[in-house]
């Protein structure tokens, strides 16, 4: 991530950002939101939970990133091409997509009541 950060400084240097594109650069070279791509912080029990998967493991980038204040994450589930299940439908579904989906969603916090103001993950799906 260390290099990519790097990167993607120099690629901005020097170039007009929008203030879209600027506020995007500001939020992934903070010093608050970078540490959280760092998953190896995480205990490996977390991490299990989630799921050692594509999906599983972006999820819980997603609420490191929230936590870290980023306002709204986006996460595709393996490239949006699996779920495209026109043969073997049941048996995809039964073997590979709903086991680590499931794992994955049911490993998120679920939102609890707390005074001020509210951060919590809301999943929707579509």
């Amino acid at each position: 991530m260390d290099r990519q950060r790097e990167a993607l400084a120099k690629a901005a240097e020097g170039k007009r950002l929008t203030e879209k594109q600027d506020l995007a650069f500001k939020v992934l070279t903070s010093s608050k939101v970078a540490p959280a791509f760092d998953l190896d912080r995480e205990p490996a029990a977390v991490r299990d939970r989630y799921g050692r998967h594509a999906f599983g493991q972006s999820l819980l980038l997603a609420r490191r990133l929230v936590e870290a204040g980023v306002p709204m994450v986006t996460v595709y589930s393996y490239g949006n091409r699996d779920w495209d299940t026109h043969g073997a439908n049941f048996r995809h579904l039964k073997e590979t997509l709903l086991p680590s989906t499931d794992r994955a969603l049911s490993a998120l916090p679920s939102p609890r009541p707390q005074p001020g103001p509210q951060k919590s993950l809301r999943p929707s799906g579509c």
